[in-house]
């Protein structure tokens, strides 16, 4: 048996992280925001374009709530891009389609993930 080529490992890779996310109904909302997002001559996403999607920033916009001290507004401006620094890796084109599957992948689709950042942000509202 002969060794795995390059484009045929970066293929399985591609593959693996592509099952996962087609296991949680998610591959085709995936494809359709990667091809929307994408710079068409790098095939990647900006980080800087990532964190802005992802951003919760408070532009414009007033929270009025009971509980909210001023930090938790302070800490949702900062969210979105903690989390893209958190759960994607760039190179110096931006995210490619397998980093941004993965990203997904180990952001989304384990429901452990999602359940760790419902409770953290729980907590922090408890404790202030």
């Amino acid at each position: 048996m002969g060794a795995l080529t390059s484009s045929e490992t970066v293929f399985a890779k591609q593959q693996k992280v592509e099952n996962m996310a087609a296991s949680t109904g998610a591959l085709p909302l995936l494809q359709k925001a990667f091809s929307k997002f994408a710079d068409s001559e790098t095939h990647a996403i900006p980080i800087e374009n990532l964190q802005k999607y992802f951003s919760f920033a408070r532009e414009g916009r007033n929270y009025h709530t009971y509980n909210a001290t001023y930090s938790f507004p302070v800490l949702l401006d900062h969210l979105g891009s903690s989390l893209v620094d958190q759960f994607f890796i760039s190179d110096a084109n931006g995210i490619n389609w397998v980093e941004f599957v993965k990203g997904y992948n180990k952001c989304c689709s384990r429901v452990s993930a999602s359940i760790f950042l419902n409770k953290f942000i729980r907590v922090f509202v408890d404790v202030r």
